[in-house]
């Protein structure tokens, strides 16, 4: 959940951060809501997003909408009246993610942004581009340079 936390607490707490990015993050959390297999394998969500009954199974637990909203990048984009890239803010996603809510809301968040596809094929040396290591590590120095060109930019304003 790095790249979902990264935009998140960068939109939310601008006044804290110069520069943030996101590899492969679930960027439009509203795409959660009542999603059986995520409430039955990946119960944690619902410790995140909502309300994990002890005393139930997790299906019968529910997802707080208004935690949701509050914390939507998406949702905060459109508070911030954001809707073009900014220069500080960096995404991507592999066309391979395995989870078609990252896929999703990858795209949501570039059609606000206005944006072109930021999807990164397949390619033998970046894991075939999944939600794995090898794919975050084949892009690493695309996201280093981002951070370092924001960073150069703001000292040369000072």
């Amino acid at each position: 959940m790095g790249g979902f936390g990264a935009i998140k607490l960068g939109l939310k707490y601008p006044h804290l951060f110069q520069s943030v990015s996101s590899q492969s993050g679930l960027l439009d959390i509203e795409l959660l809501q009542d999603k059986w297999m995520l409430k039955m394998i990946l119960p944690e969500f619902l410790e995140v997003f909502g309300r994990l009954e002890l005393d139930k199974l997790p299906s019968s637990s529910s997802f707080d909408l208004k935690h949701i909203q509050a914390n939507n990048p998406l949702a905060l984009t459109k508070k911030r009246g954001i809707n073009q890239l900014p220069h500080w803010l960096y995404f991507d996603y592999g066309a391979k993610e395995g989870f078609d809510g990252i896929t999703e809301g990858n795209k949501n968040f570039e059609k606000l942004l206005k944006e072109e596809s930021h999807q990164i094929p397949a390619q033998l040396f970046n894991g075939k581009s999944g939600h794995n290591y090898q794919f975050w590590r084949s892009r690493s120095g695309n996201i280093l340079q981002h951070h370092s060109d924001v960073l150069q930019k703001v000292l040369l304003e000072k």
